[in-house]
């Protein structure tokens, strides 16, 4: 994913720009698991379980989840292409036009290791 951000102490934000699939299975079950693994990066192991839901546009501005307001979700991170273009992508390739449809907001109720060696030890 390339825009992904934290939110508050509990929350994890992933544009929905090319989620359909996503989107259809958080309707039906909003229990998810998002799996973080960076090799090449100390101490990036992590998997993260709890409850989803993808503020939409048209969603009513005051809508809360587990403290997350739809108004404040949509104007900081509603836009995530245009506040934060991507800058690796080479100027002579054309990065398609990116149709942000809202932000999915996960909240955190648990977190476990995938390290090698420490694979499910929970650290939350």
């Amino acid at each position: 994913m390339r825009f992904v951000a934290t939110h508050m102490d509990d929350k994890i934000l992933i544009a929905d720009m090319f989620l359909l699939k996503t989107k259809m299975n958080i309707k039906e079950n909003p229990e998810v698991a998002v799996a973080i693994c960076h090799p090449l990066e100390e101490g990036r192991w992590w998997v993260f379980r709890g409850k989803a839901v993808d503020i939409e546009y048209g969603f009513p501005r005051d809508f809360d989840w587990y403290g997350a307001n739809a108004t404040d979700i949509l104007n900081e991170w509603g836009n995530w292409n245009k506040s934060e273009p991507p800058d690796e992508v080479p100027p002579d390739i054309v990065f398609p036009k990116a149709a942000q449809r809202g932000v999915v907001v996960i909240h955190v109720e648990e977190a476990y290791s995938i390290e090698p060696g420490h694979a499910g030890e929970k650290i939350l």
